[in-house]
């Protein structure tokens, strides 16, 4: 590691690595990437790998759209498979409202090239045999979203970074960040000071930490994000299938498992231990909606970390008040967006020009009341029992 760089980037998960992976890209290789533990370690590793665009937000589509464009042509651009699989997403309607509030979305989605459609409730039946839809009238369906995987996406961009001449440090933690007339001066780290004019904060739940240091307050909270898995079973769903009115989405993976999630807990917490209480809920679910898992056994749990703003839409672009001080965090769908939510900002250092895709996500939309309006959002922070 050296004792100056043009930019340092905070944080070793997908949005850090991405971003210093386009940042070389663009030839700007003087990069270093610090992660207080092992890449990926945070939120990156701790999720479900799910991308959709099924959003009534353009700011959400738009970014979404663009994300899933860069993961389809990601494996070959990385000469590492991230295990893209584009099985389609189901969001289930259990009412009418439902239904109605999903065909206006289409109408959105489609105008902003997402391929999105209503289906009937004989065209889930054939598309999800094993489902029980007493009380399904109909669905949205997405056919390009997919899943990934997400410790791939990540050794992929750090192998790809480091290629390119970027330093990626582990086990390097960031404790402090000095100004100079109101400008990024260098990074205090525990290995060291590392001179730079340019931070990206992409470190996750510890984003708001590292932003105090530089006398800027950002929103975010964290909460737990919890998971399970069963054993292997023989194939019986394709697609991804969500459920706001139980609060509920799960895949099978390419391995069998069958994968469940949801809503998160009701209380800020950094904890990554896994509750009783919310896996149960999850089973409780999963069994209602596919009964033939009655017997099927679970093989693991875990919990992450889920960044989340009062909007639960990201942190992005530059602040007014701190030249050289650029913010990757507050995402809630981070590795959905991985790859876009790099890109943008590692454009944003090189060219100094904020676009279209950054402008509705940046930190002064607080300050304007421009909040993102979304409807469609799930696995957020529980409201009270379904």
């Amino acid at each position: 590691m050296k004792g100056k760089y043009e930019v340092v980037v905070v944080g070793g998960g997908i949005q850090g690595l991405a971003c210093a992976y386009y940042l070389a890209k663009r030839g700007l290789r003087d990069v270093l990437v610090i992660e207080r533990g092992y890449i990926g370690c945070g939120a990156s590793g701790r999720n479900t790998a799910i991308i959709h665009a099924r959003y009534t937000s353009p700011a959400w589509i738009n970014l979404i759209r663009e994300s899933i464009r860069l993961y389809e042509t990601l494996s070959v651009e990385l000469d590492f498979n991230v295990m893209f699989s584009q099985r389609g997403s189901l969001l289930l309607a259990h009412s009418e409202d439902d239904l109605a509030l999903y065909a206006e979305s289409v109408k959105l989605q489609n105008s902003l090239k997402i391929p999105s459609k209503i289906i009937s409730l004989s065209e889930i039946q054939d598309l999800v045999p094993d489902l029980n839809t007493d009380d399904v009238v109909g669905g949205l369906f997405q056919p390009d979203a997919g899943t990934v995987r997400h410790d791939a996406v990540v050794w992929g961009y750090a192998n790809a970074a480091k290629k390119m001449g970027v330093d990626v440090e582990m086990f390097t933690e960031l404790k402090g960040v000095r100004l100079e007339e109101g400008r990024i001066k260098s990074a205090i780290t525990t290995r060291g000071d590392v001179n730079t004019r340019i931070i990206v904060n992409a470190a996750g739940p510890f984003g708001r930490n590292i932003a105090d240091w530089v006398g800027v307050k950002l929103p975010n909270e964290s909460y737990r994000l919890e998971a399970f898995v069963t054993e292997s079973l023989k194939p019986f769903l394709d697609p991804i299938v969500t459920s706001k009115k139980y609060g509920f989405y799960c895949n099978q993976t390419d391995r069998g498992e069958f994968l469940a999630s949801g809503e998160t807990g009701r209380q800020p917490s950094l904890s990554t231990r896994s509750s009783t209480e919310k896996i149960y809920e999850f089973c409780k679910a999963a069994v209602y909606l596919f009964p033939r898992l009655k017997h099927a056994r679970m093989l693991r749990q875990w919990a992450g970390s889920f960044d989340v703003t009062p909007d639960y839409a990201p942190l992005l672009g530059p602040v007014n008040t701190v030249e050289g001080f650029v913010l990757d965090c507050g995402w809630s769908r981070g590795v959905m967006a991985g790859p876009i939510g790099g890109k943008i900002i590692a454009d944003y250092v090189v060219d100094g020009k904020i676009s279209y895709l950054i402008e509705p996500f940046m930190l002064s939309r607080y300050t304007t009341g421009n909040l993102i309006q979304e409807k469609l959002h799930t696995a957020i922070i529980a409201s009270g029992d379904h």
